[in-house]
């Protein structure tokens, strides 16, 4: 088993073209203390600072439970803690200030959205109110850190969308649908972006100050949204889910984003810079191997690791491969996310 590490790689991105405007870097973020061997260790980062000198993820500490962490350029890699009992807690996103993360916790055999805050450390978030079952999950935050959004399990065992702001309690997001989940949230909360479905038929959301609309009829899920909630990125499955999953980003219309070549049976996209001009995400390419991407405007899809190795002439040797890229900062200038190696 190879090991899989969290990854942060400094490029410039310039009005969507690739250019070199500074020494380039690409490394490894390490893994949290473990007894594991090293062969059996695994790190993944998430998300990154808007100014990219923050990021958070997930790493096998201890006797092998995932242990959240945030990394910084000085301090390095640093776990938040685990739940009660030693068990498992996770990262998903960090604001834009990088001073807070909003994530899952293992809690005395339930699982329950946390806020990690610099100033506070851990806290949990609840659930929503009449829950059939107590599950709640952090997937977005402001900003600032002050509004977190996710899914939590509703009434009829439904996973259902919802949102917190300090010092709570939870709230539901209003569906027309079974089932939703909020997946990203722009920086001053006024665009939601997740999924909503019935009986297995997911379609792409958002929800703009409280109101909710479907972006796309296609079954699919949106993934991320910009600063501002002008872009949405995530992915739609064709023939009614059955065909291929291809990437999207949105800005009014849907734009689909292709696949690396010699793949085309699945690309999902995570995360978008401001002003839509560059998206990072994950696609099969050639023999159906996943492999990060990163898209831009003028260049279309394009293998990270070709990005990095044919334009910026970094030296991958040792790693197996870039598996996904989940986050860019504000400039594009940082992307985060994983490969084997």
């Amino acid at each position: 088993m190879r090991s899989v590490l969290a990854v942060f790689l400094s490029l410039s991105l310039a009005a969507g073209l690739v250019v070199v405007a500074e020494p380039p870097g690409f490394s490894g973020l390490g893994h949290l203390p473990s007894n594991l061997p090293t062969n059996q260790l695994q790190s993944f980062a998430f998300d990154v600072s808007a100014d990219g000198s923050v990021v958070a993820g997930n790493s096998i500490s201890g006797n092998g439970f995932v242990e959240a962490f945030r990394w910084t350029v000085d301090s390095g890699m640093e776990g938040l803690g685990l739940g009660p009992r030693g068990l498992h807690s996770g990262a998903a996103s960090i604001s834009k200030d990088g001073l807070a993360i909003a994530g899952i916790m293992q809690t005395n055999g339930f699982f329950e959205a946390i806020r990690w805050t610099q100033a506070g450390g851990l806290e949990v978030l609840g659930f929503v109110p009449d829950g059939a079952y107590r599950f709640s999950s952090g997937k977005g935050i402001t900003r600032t850190g002050e509004f977190v959004v996710g899914g939590s399990i509703g009434q009829n065992f439904s996973m259902a969308g919802f949102g917190w702001i300090a010092p709570g309690p939870m709230f539901e997001l209003k569906s027309f649908r079974t089932t939703s989940h909020a997946l990203d949230v722009s920086d001053s909360g006024t665009v939601i972006v997740g999924y909503g479905g019935d009986h297995g038929f997911e379609v792409p959301l958002q929800w703009v100050n409280g109101l909710i609309s479907q972006i796309s009829s296609e079954n699919g899920q949106a993934r991320g949204v910009s600063a501002d909630g002008s872009f949405i990125v995530g992915h739609l499955h064709h023939d009614q889910g059955q065909g291929a999953i291809e990437a999207f980003l949105w800005d009014g219309d849907i734009e689909l984003l292709g696949h690396l070549p010699g793949g085309g049976e699945a690309s999902i996209a995570y995360a978008v810079t401001p002003d839509g001009k560059a998206v990072v995400g994950s696609s099969d390419s050639a023999g159906g191997v996943r492999r990060a991407f990163l898209w831009t405007d003028v260049d279309g899809m394009r293998s990270l690791e070709d990005v990095l190795i044919d334009d910026f002439g970094l030296d991958l040797t040792g790693w197996t491969r870039l598996d996904s890229a989940q986050s860019i900062s504000d400039d594009g200038t940082t992307i985060v996310g994983w490969g084997t190696r």
